[in-house]
């Protein structure tokens, strides 16, 4: 009866140890993984990568829609801040930050910005940085991560024009 009761109680103890290893790992290898993918594509980090439209088979991103053009940039903030800038159009747009675990940390759209550009100075917990008027300073929890700008096209039309608009957003190094 003890040695059953010991093999059930290490076997827990065996699951709970991988779960656990399982949990806090997944998410970095996963956009460890993401990182590799988008900084080879964008010739290195801090540099944007504007990919074709997705289609059905896209997957650079995971389930990316089909009505959104997208400029990824994989941001490296541990020899400094890193500047994101570009236009915002009319109608639906994004820009979204992820830490190297996965974490959205931050999030900034077309209805929350009250101009028709962004100006974000990205930087570590211990850098500090000067803040240009109309720039908004975010604090990444990771040096490494990746930042997401998102166009929506409500037409076939509006194609061209938002791919000039989305090929003037920016990452890099200040």
């Amino acid at each position: 009866m003890r040695t059953t009761f010991s093999w059930i109680f290490a076997t827990l103890m065996l699951a709970v140890i991988v779960h656990i290893i399982t949990i806090h790992t997944i998410p970095y290898v996963v956009m460890h993984r993401a990182m590799s993918r988008i900084s080879e594509n964008a010739s290195g980090v801090n540099t944007p990568f504007f990919p074709p439209l997705p289609t059905a088979t896209s997957r650079g991103v995971v389930r990316p829609s089909p009505d959104l053009l997208y400029v990824t940039c994989v941001y490296d903030v541990g020899k400094g801040p890193v500047r994101f800038t570009g236009p915002v159009p009319d109608g639906y747009w994004s820009l979204s930050f992820f830490a190297d675990n996965t974490d959205n940390f931050y999030a900034v759209d077309d209805r929350k910005l009250s101009s028709k550009s962004v100006d974000v100075l990205l930087v570590n917990e211990d850098q500090e940085a000067q803040v240009r008027s109309g720039e908004t300073l975010v604090t990444t929890p990771s040096d490494k991560g990746v930042a997401i700008f998102r166009f929506i096209m409500t037409s076939p039309a509006t194609r061209e024009t938002l791919d000039k608009l989305r090929h003037q957003s920016t990452c890099a190094p200040v």
